[in-house]
């Protein structure tokens, strides 16, 4: 893989940590709050960015210097979470909270290796009244859930996914596929987001597992990068 390519799948991708739910258990199983945590790496580097605002419902919370930012938010409810800084593509990333502390990882950085990566498949150049909608799909275990595949139902250019670090046309996540599907140049509103699972398996969103209803419905917005992530198991 070209650290180009490298760069341009950080980019684009963010996954739930598998090590850090610290949530206490309560008597009835069903916590009235819940610790979100979003880690926020830099696309070119991996070094942790310090200094971003994460703003979650009316709260503001600055990333450390560990690139981490910590907030509270009532348990099984919907969230939109944004993270933005100095030259850095705006990220915004949803769910529903469900019961159990959880972490987001993303990475965040310019306009400049997304424009690449368009650029190299032939699709059209970024425009800035749209916005780019990333699926993630991963198994338990943080590897790329083999056979899923994501479609949405507005306006946007072709989907593609980077296939052993090689952006490729297409929605699903075949062999050596990185777990996420990308539209980009998305018609901005809400935008319904249909996940196909690998066989005998499912894929519910993250971290809203145990939610009463899945969460399905994401918000594009122009200029931003909105990720939805789910796990298949």
């Amino acid at each position: 893989m070209t650290r180009y390519a490298l760069l341009c799948l950080l980019l684009l991708t963010a996954c739930p940590a598998d090590d850090d739910d610290d949530s206490a258990p309560v008597e009835d199983g069903i916590p009235d709050f819940v610790f979100g945590q979003a880690r926020v790496l830099d696309a070119v580097s991996g070094a942790r960015v310090e200094g971003l605002t994460v703003t979650f419902d009316e709260g503001e919370v600055p990333t450390d210097d560990e690139g981490q930012a910590r907030f509270e938010m009532s348990s099984q409810t919907d969230f939109e979470v944004e993270i933005a800084g100095p030259d850095i593509q705006t990220t915004w990333l949803e769910g529903n909270s469900g019961i159990q502390d959880f972490t987001f990882t993303t990475f965040v950085g310019a306009v400049a290796v997304h424009d690449g990566v368009v650029a190299q498949l032939g699709l059209p150049a970024r425009d800035p009244s749209k916005g780019t909608l990333v699926v993630a799909m991963d198994t338990p275990a943080l590897q790329a859930a083999e056979g899923a595949s994501a479609a949405i139902n507005v306006d946007s250019d072709p989907a593609f996914v980077f296939v052993d670090g090689v952006p490729t046309l297409g929605g699903e996540l075949v062999f050596q596929a990185a777990g996420f599907v990308t539209f980009a140049n998305v018609e901005p509103g809400s935008v319904t987001v249909t996940v196909s699972a690998p066989p005998n398996t499912a894929c519910l969103s993250f971290p809203g597992l145990a939610a009463t209803a899945d969460y399905t419905s994401y918000t594009v917005r122009a200029g931003a990068v909105t990720v939805a992530q789910f796990i298949c198991s």
